[in-house]
């Protein structure tokens, strides 16, 4: 919708100025105006829902409108004796111009500034490109016409193609979401965030890019994913910045502030998933035991890194000799951490995505 010819019709209807077909379409607003509830007492959650309906019941009005004015040019001419501009009309057309322009300016580049990223975002909806947005206080999911499954958290939204590019699989995000993205080794499936690009072949992660933080985040849950910085032309970006490689139980945070990438271990690590893509292997076979009777430190940290897929770094040769005695089943990666460094009196660290064990 062009607000521009909105601002000039209104302005050339006070000004006693405007077409006959413009005059129409002006008191036809009027009437709308009329129809609705007391717009002095809605609330800002409604003016974005608002303005969608405004827009719809004026959409035919305007566009006929505009082909009346390219083909006719007559104009009214208005005698100030018999038409005035009242201080209750003003109001009425101040409020139409108010709720349906101002409203969109100072509400989306304002409060929502509307970024390159969302421009690209429009461009693709004009294109054909579908959303799915998830307005339910709980999680809500969609597939995708290659079989991935992207499970969307309240309020977030994802916009996808009805048809993949036959190299690539593109897809457009704002919130969080997890996602369990189908294998296809001959196309790439990259998730554009505002911040971030994550690219995968096959895999599930999750990724949380919400505009209200400082930082935006990739956590992996099985396979192997890449992530970029996100550059204003929507793209990956060309920077200082290098990009990070992801395995699972892994996460990298990108402080958007100081423009970095920090790798870390994710909060609730799990058992890695068995043939995970892109060279990253899981644990295969039979569960590992962890019933320990006298069982050396070292040969605990070869099943735990093994099963989950986290590099842990013994401080020297003797702590690796320190035996353990107990049964750790049933408890989360990190409880089993601590349970041993407890029983055997030592400690460890989080250094980045590793986990170093000292005295």
């Amino acid at each position: 919708m062009d607000i521009h010819y909105i601002h000039i019709v209104i302005e050339k209807y006070l000004q006693g100025t405007a077409t006959k077909a413009e005059i129409e379409v002006v008191d036809r607003w009027l009437t709308l105006l009329d129809n609705e509830q007391n717009w002095t007492s809605i609330s800002a959650e409604k003016l974005d829902s608002v303005e969608k309906e405004i827009w719809s019941k004026l959409n035919v009005s305007i566009r006929a409108e505009q082909n009346l004015t390219s083909t006719a040019q007559q104009k009214v001419e208005l005698k100030p004796t018999t038409k005035l501009v009242s201080i209750k009309l003003f109001i009425k057309v101040a409020a139409v111009f108010l709720i349906v322009v101002a409203t969109y300016f100072i509400y989306t580049f304002i409060t929502k500034p509307f970024s390159n990223f969302d421009k690209h975002i429009q461009t693709l909806v004009i294109n054909g490109w579908k959303s799915k947005q998830n307005n339910s206080k709980n999680n809500d999911s969609v597939v995708l016409e290659d079989g991935t499954e992207i499970i969307l958290t309240p309020q977030a939204i994802v916009y996808y193609p009805t048809h993949f590019e036959s190299d690539k699989r593109e897809v457009r995000l704002k919130g969080t979401a997890f996602f369990s993205v189908a294998k296809d080794k001959y196309r790439p499936f990259f998730v554009f965030s505002k911040s971030i690009v994550t690219r995968v072949l096959g895999t599930s992660f999750w990724v949380k890019d919400e505009e209200k933080e400082t930082a935006s985040q990739v956590a992996v849950k099985s396979g192997a994913v890449a992530v970029f910085v996100n550059n204003s032309e929507d793209k990956i970006a060309t920077t200082t910045v290098k990009g990070v490689l992801l395995k699972p139980n892994e996460k990298a945070v990108f402080y958007r502030k100081e423009e970095r990438f920090a790798t870390e271990i994710i909060d609730n690590p799990e058992p890695v998933i068995a043939d995970s893509v892109d060279g990253i292997k899981g644990y295969q076979g039979a569960p590992i035991q962890y019933q320990f009777s006298d069982t050396k430190l070292i040969e605990i940290t070869k099943g735990l890194q093994l099963e989950y897929g986290i590099t842990i770094i013994l401080e020297n040769e003797e702590l690796g000799n320190l035996t353990f005695t107990g049964d750790i089943s049933g408890f989360s990666y990190f409880d089993k951490i601590k349970i041993i460094c407890k029983s055997l009196r030592i400690n460890y660290e989080i250094k980045e995505n590793r986990l170093l064990i000292k005295k």
